[in-house]
C-alpha cells in the first residue's frame, strides 16, 4: 500500500585506503526509497578495520616491534624491517636501549584526501638469551668484570 517494493541488493563500495575504525562513508542514492516519487536516501556505511597481524596503529602511523640481541644494541647493527608493500633495511645505532623508537617517514597509511602519508615506527626489544654455552657465559662473566674495575670507562674515552 505504500507504492514500495523491498528488495535486497548487493552493492560494491571502495574504501578508500588508510580509513580507521569510526570513519563513515556516504553512498548517494542507495538508501531507502523516497515517499511521494522522491529519490532514494543516501545510505552510510561505518568502517570497522581488523587488527593486523604485524603491525598496530595509531591514526596513520604504524608501529612495529624489532627484536635484537643486547649485543646487537650495543655495537649496532642492521635488521629487516617489514612495510605494507615489501621490506627495508633499518640500521639500528650502537648503543640503542631497550624500547628506543626509530622513525621510517611515509612507510605508514596513505593520507585521506591527499594529505602526506604517516611513518612506520620501530620500537626497539631487547632479547634476552635464556641459554648460554659455556664460552658465552666465560665471555660475558669477562665483559662484568672489566665493567666493574672500570676499564670499559677508559674504550669509551678513547672513542671519543
Amino acid at each position: 500500500g505504500a507504492g514500495v517494493i523491498s528488495e535486497k541488493k548487493r552493492i560494491q563500495v571502495h574504501i578508500p585506503a588508510g580509513v580507521d575504525t569510526g570513519t563513515r562513508l556516504r553512498l548517494r542514492g542507495e538508501g531507502e526509497a523516497g515517499t511521494h516519487g522522491a529519490p532514494p536516501g543516501d545510505l552510510y556505511l561505518e568502517v570497522c578495520v581488523a587488527p593486523h597481524p604485524v603491525f598496530t596503529r595509531k591514526h596513520k602511523d604504524l608501529y612495529y616491534r624489532a627484536q635484537v640481541s643486547f649485543v646487537e644494541a650495543a655495537l649496532g647493527t642492521e635488521v629487516e624491517v617489514p612495510t605494507l608493500t615489501s621490506s627495508t633495511r633499518l640500521a639500528i645505532p650502537p648503543g640503542t636501549q631497550p624500547g628506543a623508537t626509530l622513525r621510517l617517514s611515509g612507510l605508514g597509511l596513505p593520507g585521506l584526501r591527499g594529505k602526506p602519508a604517516g611513518d612506520l615506527v620501530v620500537l626497539v626489544d631487547l632479547q634476552t638469551p635464556t641459554r648460554l654455552s659455556e664460552q658465552q657465559k666465560q665471555l660475558l662473566q669477562e665483559f662484568l668484570r672489566l665493567k666493574d674495575t672500570g676499564e670499559l670507562d677508559g674504550l669509551k674515552e678513547m672513542e671519543a
